[in-house]
């Protein structure tokens, strides 16, 4: 079988050559033996023997570092005391009574992250999405969706001290 696609391959080169400009370019000058085609053709395992290793030795993509969320958070200082959010790694609530439990957690950079939320507020639920972004100059840019309606409410937040 890999004799005859060794074959096919040389019998098509004059047409992969022609395709590309013929003789007008070097790889259509150049002198190509069949035996550097055998070499190319054999070198490295088979489609067939890489998918029988299956994926055991791929290593996992590794997470990016992101910026620490948790804390507590105010749109400014003199809202601190009473008017903030407290981020926790199970999730958020504020000082009004709203609760949010984080589903799902994945950083997108250094300096974002999302969040999939399951918040409830005066015994409603909803199903949120949330970004998370740092800005330079240490606020948070929040950008909620409630369920699937797709318009975001952004607030910018300022770690409580």
């Amino acid at each position: 079988m890999r004799r005859g696609l060794r074959l096919l391959a040389v019998a098509l080169l004059p047409v992969a050559v022609a395709a590309c400009g013929g003789g007008n370019s070097p790889v259509g000058n150049a002198a190509v033996e069949v035996g550097d085609l055998d070499a190319v053709a054999t070198a490295g395992p088979t489609v067939a023997e890489v998918l029988a290793q299956g994926n055991d030795t791929v290593a996992p993509t590794p997470r990016p570092d992101t910026f620490d969320h948790l804390g507590r958070w105010a749109v400014n200082a003199a809202a601190c005391p009473t008017r903030f959010w407290r981020f926790t790694a199970e999730g958020a609530a504020d000082d009004a009574g709203t609760s949010c439990r984080v589903t799902e957690e994945g950083p997108v950079s250094a300096t974002s992250k999302k969040l999939a939320l399951r918040c409830t507020d005066e015994g409603i639920q909803t199903i949120e999405s949330w970004a998370l972004n740092l800005h330079t100059d240490g606020t948070m840019g929040v950008s909620r969706t409630e369920g699937g309606n797709g318009v975001p409410r952004t607030v910018t937040l300022r770690r409580c001290g």
